[in-house]
């Protein structure tokens, strides 16, 4: 998915992407809060300084994503595939 749709889509006020294919998907500062990304494929992605705080991360692929200034407040990352350079932010 382009992040022009789902970003259409988003300020539509949906909030279900479950599964949802973002690979390689400039979201570099865009607001995604209280959406649910379980499963979804953020592969190569740039999130950098995106607002995803309040999301479901479940089981998401984000390896290879770029996180940088990403705000995770509050998201549910459990089972998720991050990138490795993410965990000592993380800590």
């Amino acid at each position: 998915m382009k992040a022009e749709d789902l970003l259409n889509r988003y300020n539509s006020g949906e909030r279900d992407f479950q599964g949802i294919d973002l690979k390689e998907t400039d979201l570099i500062n865009v607001n995604l809060t209280g959406c649910n990304f379980s499963r979804a494929d953020f592969r190569q992605a740039r999130l950098g300084k995106s607002n995803s705080s309040h999301c479901n991360l479940t089981q998401a692929n984000l390896r290879s994503a770029d996180l940088t200034g990403t705000i995770l407040t509050e998201t549910d990352l459990r089972e998720a595939l991050m990138p490795a350079r993410t965990y000592s932010n993380l800590l």
